[in-house]
C-alpha cells in the first residue's frame, strides 16, 4: 500500500466543485465587490438648508434678479437596524419617496464622504426597496 502525504489527502476529487473559468470570474468579482445590503427602518428624515454663498469680503452673493445665492440643501435619513443606527445623506429625488417608520432594503457601497471638511469612509446608499411588514 502506497503511503500518502498530508497534502495528497486534502485534494478534493469531487467533480461537482471543479473550478471553471466562469466560477473563477464570479469569485474574483465577489472578492473585489464594494457593496452593502442593509435591512433598516427609517427613524427620521431631515432637510438641512444650504447656507448663503458669500464673496471674499463676506457679503452675500446676489444674482441678477436680486435673489441671494445659496448652497444646495442636504437630505438626511436616520436608519436603525439590528445592532445600531446610522445617519446618511441621500439625493433629493430619493428622499421624497422614503417614508418614516417603514423598513427598507438599503443597497449601496462604501465611499469617501466629506463631513465638516474631513473625509470619512461611510456607506453611500443609492437604492431603497420597501419591505413588507
Amino acid at each position: 500500500m502506497a503511503k500518502t502525504t498530508e497534502k495528497q489527502e486534502l485534494v478534493n476529487h469531487d467533480t461537482s466543485s471543479v473550478l471553471t473559468e466562469e466560477k473563477f470570474i464570479q469569485m474574483m468579482e465577489q472578492r473585489e465587490a464594494n457593496t452593502i445590503r442593509l435591512g433598516a427602518k427609517i427613524a427620521s428624515k431631515e432637510i438641512v438648508e444650504g447656507g448663503e454663498k458669500k464673496d471674499k469680503d463676506g457679503n452675500p452673493i446676489i444674482d441678477g434678479n436680486g435673489i441671494v445665492q445659496r448652497y444646495p440643501s442636504t437630505y438626511y435619513v436616520d436608519l436603525t437596524f439590528d445592532g445600531g443606527s446610522i445617519r446618511t445623506s441621500v439625493q433629493s429625488a430619493l428622499f421624497s419617496t422614503l417614508e418614516e417608520n417603514k423598513r427598507y432594503l438599503c443597497i449601496g457601497r462604501l465611499g469617501n464622504v466629506r463631513v465638516f471638511g474631513k473625509e470619512q469612509i461611510m456607506p453611500i446608499f443609492t437604492e431603497f426597496t420597501k419591505l413588507m411588514g
